[in-house]
Formats: C-alpha cells, sequence, structure tokens
C-alpha cells in the first residue's frame, strides 16, 4: 500500500490483511503470483536454512518487504537455504516450498497464508460439480430450460412420486400424468395417444426415434429415472422428430455429488417379490468423477390366469471432467424381461346372435406353453464441453439392440351361445432390433435487439435395422391351419403346443 500525503504509519498485520482483501475484492490486486515492480528485480539473495518464521523475517529485511504472517502459522515449520540472484518473488517461493503455506503479493506487501488448491484444480472440480448439482432437463426444447419458462404444455412424474404410488412399470407412471391416454391393448403391448393422435416418439434423456407404428413392446422399469415427462402437441421444432400428439421423454438418473445409497425390498399382491439397489459414489477428492449404479428386480404374478412378469435390470454410469470446460459421461442399461402365459390379442365377446359376453376378470386366452421374453442392452456416450458463460455443444452417440423371443397363441372367431367357436392361431418368431444414433448440438444464449435469445443449431441421425424370423407350424392334419378351441374361458392346458417347423428369415427392414 503507498502512504498519503499525510503522516506516514505503519499500519498493524490486522489491519494489512483486512486491506489487502478489500483490495482484491475490489478486482484490484494481481493474481497471487504475479510479479510487480517491487518484486521483480532480482537481488543477492542469502538466507540460511533456518527456522521458518526468520527465513521469512530475513528475506523481508534483505529484500525491504512487509512481511505479515501470524507466528502459529508458521511454528514448527523449517525454510531451506536460498541464495543467489533471485527476484523476491522467486526467492518467497524457495522459502515456502513443501511448507503447506502461500504468499500473496501487493506491492511490497506480503501476506502469508494456508495454501488452497490451484485454480486450475479448483475449476475442473467446479465445472462438473455443478453441472451435477443443476441439472435441467432439455427433453421438451433440448434447451436447459425450468418447466416454468418453458412454452409447451408439460406434464411430470417424479421418482418420489413414483415411490409413494408404488409404480414400478413405465406404462403405469405413465397414466398418472395429465394428457394422456395409456392403451394396454395386450398383456405386452400397449399405444398412448394425446391430443387425438398416436403417440409416436419416445425418448430417453431427450433423444429418441420415431416409431412409424405407434406400439410399444414390453415396460421399462421406473427405478432407472429421475423422472418422465409428457410434451404434449408437436415437438419437432427443436428435437428433431415430432407430431401432433406429443412426446414421451424418460430422464435416465446420473451421478450426484455426494456418496449415498438405498436398498429396498417389497412384497405385495398376486405374490410379488421386489428388490431394488441404488448406489452413487464419489470416485475422486476433487469430485471431478463419479458413478451411479442402479439394480431392479421383479417377479410378480397377475389377475390373469397364468400371466408372470420376472424383469431384472442393470444401469450403470459415470462421469467425470475432461480438461478444464469438458465433461465426459458413458452409460450401459441391460434388461431382461421375460412374461409367462401372455395374451396376444384381446378377448373375444361378440357372440353370433349380436350379444356380448361376459367373462370373469381372470379369463385369458393364452396357453401355459407361451412367453413373450424381451432382452435389450443399451450404451451411451455423451461429451458436453463448455465454450463460454452460456455456451455449449454437445456430442451423444446411443447404441441399443434388443431381442424379442415369441411363442404366442391367438384366439380368432365370433363365439356361439355356448362360448364355443374360437380357432388357435399358434406363432412362434424372434424379432432384433439394431439401433444407432448420434447427435450433435450447440446452444446457448445471446443478447440482440435488446432482447435475450437462446439458440440450440446441430444435426441428428439414426438408423434401425429390423429383423423378424417365424418358425413354421405342423399341424396333424396339412388340410387344416387353425384348430378349434373348447369353449371359453378355457384353461392354459386346452391347447398343447404344436411342432415347430424351420425358421424361415425375413428381410431386414431399414429406417433412417
Amino acid at each position: 500500500m503507498r502512504p498519503s500525503s499525510g503522516p506516514r504509519f505503519t499500519p498493524t498485520p490486522l489491519a494489512l490483511a483486512v486491506a489487502i482483501a478489500m483490495t482484491c475484492a475490489a478486482g484490484m490486486a494481481p493474481p497471487a503470483h504475479a510479479q510487480n515492480a517491487a518484486t521483480a528485480a532480482p537481488l543477492a539473495i542469502n538466507i540460511p536454512a533456518q527456522p521458518l518464521g526468520q527465513a521469512l523475517n530475513e528475506l523481508a529485511r534483505q529484500a525491504n518487504l512487509q512481511m505479515s504472517f501470524p507466528a502459529a502459522l508458521v511454528a514448527g515449520r523449517t525454510a531451506p537455504a536460498v541464495a543467489g540472484q533471485l527476484t523476491a518473488r522467486q526467492a518467497l517461493d524457495r522459502l515456502l516450498a513443501g511448507s503447506g503455506l502461500e504468499a500473496s503479493v501487493d506491492g511490497n506487501a506480503v501476506l502469508v497464508t494456508e495454501a488452497t488448491p490451484q485454480l486450475a484444480k479448483e475449476l475442473s472440480a467446479v465445472v462438473v460439480t455443478t453441472r451435477r448439482a443443476n441439472r435441467v432437463s432439455k427433453g421438451a426444447t433440448g434447451l436447459p430450460l425450468e418447466i416454468k419458462d418453458t412454452p409447451q404444455s408439460i406434464s411430470t412424474i417424479e421418482q418420489e412420486e413414483m415411490k409413494d404410488y408404488g409404480v414400478t412399470d413405465s406404462n403405469e407412471a405413465l397414466r398418472l400424468l395429465t394428457g394422456i391416454n395409456v392403451e394396454q391393448y395386450e398383456t405386452n403391448r400397449a399405444v398412448f395417444n394425446a391430443r387425438g393422435f398416436d403417440i409416436q416418439l419416445t425418448q430417453i434423456d431427450g433423444l429418441g426415434m420415431s416409431n412409424d407404428w405407434g406400439t410399444v413392446v414390453g415396460q421399462m422399469d421406473t427405478f432407472l429415472f429421475d423422472k418422465i415427462e409428457l410434451i404434449r402437441g408437436a415437438n419437432g421444432l427443436l428435437t428433431g422428430v415430432g407430431n401432433a400428439s406429443g412426446t414421451i421423454n424418460y430422464v435416465r438418473k446420473r451421478p450426484k455429488n455426494k456418496d449415498e445409497s438405498e436398498v429396498s425390498f417389497t412384497a405385495g399382491s398376486y405374490d410379488q417379490l421386489r428388490g431394488t439397489l441404488d448406489y452413487n459414489k464419489v470416485l475422486t477428492e476433487d469430485g471431478a468423477w463419479a458413478a451411479r449404479l442402479v439394480v431392479a428386480h421383479e417377479d410378480k404374478g397377475s389377475h390373469l390366469r397364468d400371466l408372470r412378469d420376472k424383469r431384472s435390470t442393470l444401469y450403470g454410469v459415470i462421469d467425470g471432467q475432461i480438461g478444464t470446460n469438458g465433461m465426459l459421461t458413458l452409460g450401459f442399461t441391460h434388461q431382461d424381461s421375460r412374461q409367462d402365459s401372455p395374451m396376444w390379442g384381446s378377448l373375444t365377446l361378440n357372440r353370433v346372435d349380436g350379444s356380448q359376453a361376459e367373462f370373469g376378470r381372470s379369463s385369458s386366452t393364452s396357453a401355459d406353453w407361451t412367453y413373450w421374453n424381451t432382452r435389450s442392452s443399451s450404451a451411451f456416450i455423451e461429451y458436453a464441453h463448455t465454450l463460454g458463460s452460456a455456451w455449449e455443444a454437445k456430442v451423444t452417440y446411443n447404441k441399443r439392440q434388443a431381442k424379442e423371443n415369441t411363442r404366442l397363441l391367438y384366439a380368432m372367431g365370433t363365439l356361439n351361445l355356448d362360448n364355443t367357436g374360437l380357432y388357435a392361431w399358434p406363432y412362434a418368431g424372434v424379432v432384433t432390433t439394431d439401433n444407432d444414433l448420434l447427435d450433435m448440438n450447440v446452444s446457448g444464449e445471446f443478447t440482440a435487439f435488446g432482447r435475450e435469445h437462446s439458440l440450440l443449431a446441430g444435426v441428428s441421425h439414426s438408423i434401425q435395422d429390423t429383423e423378424t424370423d417365424v418358425y413354421g407350424v405342423i399341424y396333424p392334419d396339412p388340410n387344416v391351419a387353425l384348430l378349434p378351441l373348447p369353449a371359453f374361458p378355457y384353461s392354459g392346458d386346452a391347447y398343447p403346443e404344436p411342432i415347430w417347423g424351420a425358421k424361415t428369415p425375413a428381410p431386414a427392414a431399414s429406417r433412417s
């Protein structure tokens, strides 16, 4: 500090520290290790090895510095010998090397304090931990907007709400959202519609692929997601593909900034048994890397005859700091769903005389040898790079492979008055799906024409290959393709499993 034109005075260490702190807060001081005119000129320094406090005082005498430090801070610490043509800054750094202390310099005033992490390390931790703490779903517009700021109609259900309702299947969770109709027309297939149209776009973390048929096979475990969003209305402007109905966006769980775990076991009606694990671990001391593991297994029956669902789900994700402004995320999900005695098609209720039959709620058209097993694996890698205070570039690649293995029985026809008249159509097939999706975008905010604007620009490309292999059926009588079923409702062993013939591959159907 420079004295005023009035009387000269020497500030006490406490007053000097306060003065330096106020100057730094006002943005007038140079960085902690910047050299200035008072400390940049080389001097003949000669300080023998001795206690650190004495060495600092000797440097202050030789370099004409005002040295401030608490006596307790340097107690028990020693300084190495320092000699040669050195600047005061160089000599100071050598004296403090390995001591765990650092010095800030303002003119010829020096303040010695406890060392703090280097700025680069602070930035390295701040970028990724701040992202984790302030995640906002981008499913609606592709921009990090809170729901109240999003110019679309959105309904959400959070993980805590799904727990409160005891909802474990994704379709059941969707039923709780406003503005969507879930039509579960079979035990393993459903369609969704909103605003009078079928919803044909389902996303995970804001990325997805259009489903031309609108039919969804199987259900996902809700324990994988922080929340589920329904964006009602056309959503193709900023998310690539959309129609007049809306978009469903599943927001996966991501690593958090603290170690925690959750384990639960539940039991319910229809012999339901369920166990879950959610484990989060910060992998590095600075919080730059963290991982999360989510596991869920459920086994349950149903009010429908012989129907049973078993589902095992594993999800792992890790994210961390790359350089100063980059964040890398890698994740993998595997789900194995097995459904025994599924219904393929709905109940036939019309009788030949035009009346409508009524059956018990447990009635089913399935046979005890039928099943619909689905196994899927998906992996994703995401890299986000902060370009400035309000700009970000992101690249995401998703890879998904799925396989459906089915043995089904379809009951078709019109009921007679005695509830006969249905015929059986057995089916066996294997459906494999391979999907790749690449998305690259840049988003940010800028000021123009006196207003704040948000911008999203990018490109998204996806391709899906689907192949269906069908097994032939060997009937006892080659002239009779459809065998009659007994009066409905019948038991699960009413129609024995047929002899399956050779598998007939179907050509792959690609959509991009």
